[in-house]
């Protein structure tokens, strides 16, 4: 089991992508944002595990519970910023592939707290 605790907020979904012209095409692509806060919440992750792990720390299904506090009383939708985070989980080798978070538990604190942050419990479904 991994207790992780006070790291940043990911970028929410609506944030994660910005649309970019290529010739008469548009794709999407990460945004600049994104790209440093998941920088942000890897350094996080590391500096309460110690470093960076050479592989994986879990490759099996995996049960997560975060909870989160938001830095104002905005209403948000907690499931928009799952996706930044389970992809920052794997980015820094906690699990092998985000898609192994099989099971899930979200609570949102009703309080604010600037700044936004997460705290997260990791454990391999035996």
């Amino acid at each position: 089991m991994i207790i992780l605790t006070h790291l940043p907020l990911p970028v929410s979904k609506n944030a994660l992508h910005v649309p970019v012209r290529c010739g008469k095409w548009t794709k999407m692509v990460r945004s600049q944002k994104a790209r440093l806060r998941g920088l942000e919440i890897c350094a996080a992750i590391w500096r309460q595990i110690g470093g960076k792990p050479s592989a994986p720390i879990f490759t099996r299904p995996v049960s997560m519970a975060w909870t989160v506090t938001f830095p104002d009383r905005r209403v948000r939708d907690g499931q928009n910023y799952m996706e930044h985070l389970s992809d920052c989980l794997q980015e820094a080798g906690i699990v092998s592939n985000d898609k192994l978070i099989v099971h899930e538990v979200r609570e949102t604190m009703p309080g604010v707290e600037r700044p936004g942050f997460i705290n997260l419990t990791i454990q391999e479904i035996p």
